[in-house]
């Protein structure tokens, strides 16, 4: 048999009143061979009403977790990217899902502009301090028609090589702590609206690179922990 995970990724989804969430999630309550969900939302969706509701909705499945999305713990990364939230906000989240004994997964983008290594290794020791069970690693994906594309094809910043990618993700596995689970390593976009970079479009080729090179030097996560 075939088993599957709810996986609520898109946009926020815990933005909407409790009645909708209850509406749209309960969908795959007894839902046969579905026996996990995944919630994807930012940490300023999260509450201590929305967290009550969610902490009764994972007595349903065997597996729950919530996504949070951080993208960098450098405050004026944070700026730049007009996320509207700060790292304090980010751990407040954290902090409640997990005294509700919700497994927190957060997502973190490399490649950002002005960005070196060292704030990139900074966002993972500051994770780090945080109760969370998972991380997904993302680098910047350029997309057509977006902030982020002007400041691109202005000269603005440069995206990194999949070189720097995987120099940058194997320094950061190593300073994980090594409870954390590894949920993604690099990430695509469709075709048709990515401006660089190009190289991104072999995400399992990045993952097997990354799995060979700490292979190949015997590094483990968190080797610098």
């Amino acid at each position: 048999d075939a088993y599957y995970i709810a996986y609520f990724q898109a946009y926020s989804n815990t933005y909407a009143p409790i009645s909708k969430l209850k509406e749209t999630f309960e969908l795959f309550v007894n839902k046969e061979n579905v026996i996990g969900m995944s919630i994807a939302t930012r940490c300023d969706c999260i509450n201590e009403e929305v967290v009550n509701y969610l902490k009764e909705l994972k007595s349903d499945f065997k597996e729950f977790w919530v996504e949070l999305g951080l993208q960098s713990a450098k405050a004026s990364t944070m700026k730049q990217m007009n996320l509207k939230y700060t790292f304090t906000e980010f751990k407040k989240a954290v902090k409640l899902l997990a005294d509700a004994n919700i497994d927190v997964i957060v997502h973190i983008i490399d490649g950002l502009p002005n960005e070196s290594k060292i704030d990139q290794i900074n966002t993972i020791k500051k994770i780090n301090k945080l109760p969370i069970k998972g991380l997904k690693i993302h680098v910047l994906n350029v997309i057509e028609n977006t902030k982020i594309a002007k400041m691109y094809l202005n000269d603005e910043f440069k995206v990194i090589s999949e070189e720097e990618f995987i120099d940058i993700a194997v320094s950061q596995l190593s300073y994980l702590k090594d409870d954390v689970i590894i949920h993604r390593l690099g990430a695509d976009s469709a075709t048709d609206d990515l401006i660089a970079p190009c190289w991104v479009r072999k995400k399992m080729s990045i993952v097997d690179k990354i799995d060979t090179f700490m292979k190949d030097n015997d590094i483990f996560q968190a080797d610098n922990y």
